[in-house]
């Protein structure tokens, strides 16, 4: 769809606009700096009943964790807003249903919409898959985000329910293969996952090449520099000054 610049893994370069490491190599001199891209993100956001479950000690609910991860100040959405030259965020929410909710180039916008998500209702992954497939589809036509790198955050507690909203075997290759044609990054986050264990209903979401496939995102959010991954860095030559 559009070309993806490459990520450093797990870039945790948010400290600034710009980082400048300057070594001589054979007469020439390279520079090493953050560069600030275009982005278009789309962002999966589980609603069901299972987001209202309460994690004990910290009293607060899967969804308050995904909330505070998003929204809360310093976190991702601010991330997005000085790490990137411009960037536009789309939000899709799924329970018994999934709907796209709204585009926004405001991250005041988009914050203010996962603070007012209320979880309730089933957990259908089949109907969330299609409803991103349909976007990412969108986006592909649209020449305004040639330019943009593109990512997919899915955020879910990890549980599709009942049996018949869990991903087909179809269903699961239509998506990687729709990752794959557009060279999208997918960034799978489980919620507070139980026991912090593996789940198969992620971990098929996820980019095959992902370690880990998917992050088990803290509920007192320790790890979520896990989903600083739109950070990218580049290497220019410039003339010696010698």
């Amino acid at each position: 769809m559009r070309n993806r610049t490459g990520t450093l893994g797990f870039c945790l370069l948010l400290l600034s606009s710009a980082v400048n490491a300057q070594s001589l190599i054979f007469g020439s001199s390279f520079e090493e700096e953050l560069v600030l891209q275009p982005h278009n993100f789309i962002f999966v956001i589980d609603t069901s009943g299972g987001m209202a479950q309460v994690i004990p000690p910290e009293g607060v609910t899967r969804l308050e964790v995904l909330q505070e991860s998003l929204a809360g100040d310093g976190n991702l959405f601010d991330m997005i807003t000085t790490n990137t030259s411009e960037f536009v965020i789309t939000i899709v929410t799924f329970n018994t249903a999934a709907q796209m909710v709204g585009e926004f180039t405001d991250v005041q916008d988009a914050k203010d919409i996962v603070n007012n998500l209320v979880p309730g209702g089933l957990s259908n992954f089949r109907n969330a898959v299609s409803e991103t497939t349909d976007q990412i589809n969108i986006d592909a036509f649209d020449p305004t985000l040639d330019d943009y790198a593109d990512f997919v955050y899915f955020m879910s507690e990890g549980e599709p329910f009942p049996e018949a909203n869990e991903l087909t075997p179809g269903d699961v290759t239509a998506w990687q293969d729709t990752l794959s044609t557009h060279d999208l990054n997918s960034i799978v986050v489980g919620i507070a996952l139980a026991g912090g264990s593996a789940n198969e209903h992620l971990e098929e979401l996820a980019n095959p090449s992902d370690t880990p496939l998917v992050i088990d995102l803290d509920v007192d959010l320790n790890n979520i520099q896990a989903l600083y991954q739109f950070v990218t860095i580049r290497e220019a030559q410039t003339s010696n000054s010698r």
